[in-house]
C-alpha cells in the first residue's frame, strides 16, 4: 500500500491507496511531534487498515518549518515505511513550460504528477486550500499555467478587514 500526504499551510491531506483510493483524511498542519502522533493514529484506528502493509509515502509541504516532525511521527506509526518527500526530482516525470521550474512549488507539483498519472489531458486542476490553485496541462501533457488566489477564508477576512460597510464577522456567516 503507499500513502500520500499533501501539507498544507493550515491541513495535512492524506490518501491511502492499493490500486485505488481505500482511505482518505485531514488533520490540522500546526502540531506538536505528540500532536501528529495522537491525530495520525485516531485516523488510522479509523481506517482498518493494517499499518504494516503501508510500504510507500510520498509527501509534498509547502511548510518546511515542520518536515522533520512530520517525517519522524510517520516513521514511529508506520514501520515499514520509506518516505520520499516530492522534489524536483520529479520534474522529470512531465514536461513543464515555465521560466524556472525550480520556483514551481512543490504542491503544485505533486496535482500535476497525480494528475498526469491518473488521467488523460488536457486537464484543468483546481485544489482548494488556505490559496486556490487553478492549473492547466495541455493536449500535449505541457503544465504551462497556474492562477493563484487567496482561498475562501482569506479571501473574506480580507474583505471584512478591508471594507467598511461589510460587518467583522462576514467572512463566518458567508461560509457557513
Amino acid at each position: 500500500m503507499k500513502i500520500y500526504f499533501d501539507i498544507g499551510n493550515t491541513n495535512i491531506k492524506t490518501g491511502i491507496y492499493e490500486d485505488t483510493l481505500v482511505s482518505r483524511f485531514m488533520v490540522k498542519t500546526h502540531q506538536t511531534y505528540s500532536g501528529f502522533l495522537s491525530s495520525f493514529k485516531k485516523e488510522f484506528l479509523g481506517t482498518n487498515i493494517d499499518l504494516n502493509s503501508i510500504t510507500d509515502c510520498l509527501y509534498s509541504s509547502v511548510v518546511p518549518s515542520i518536515n522533520a516532525l512530520f517525517e519522524s511521527a510517520i516513521l514511529s506509526l508506520l514501520p515499514n515505511v520509506k518516505i520520499r518527500k516530492m522534489d524536483e526530482t520529479y520534474l522529470k516525470h512531465f514536461s513543464i513550460n515555465v521560466d524556472d521550474p525550480l520556483e514551481i512549488g512543490h504542491d503544485l507539483l505533486i496535482d500535476v504528477y497525480g494528475a498526469i498519472n491518473k488521467y488523460s489531458y488536457p486537464t484543468l486542476i483546481v485544489d482548494l486550500g488556505t490559496a486556490n490553485k487553478v492549473l492547466f496541462i495541455d493536449k500535449n501533457g505541457m503544465f504551462s499555467s497556474v492562477v493563484i488566489a487567496p482561498g475562501i477564508e482569506m479571501g473574506t477576512n480580507a474583505l471584512a478587514d478591508k471594507t467598511d460597510l461589510l460587518p467583522n464577522n462576514f467572512n463566518y456567516h458567508f461560509i457557513r
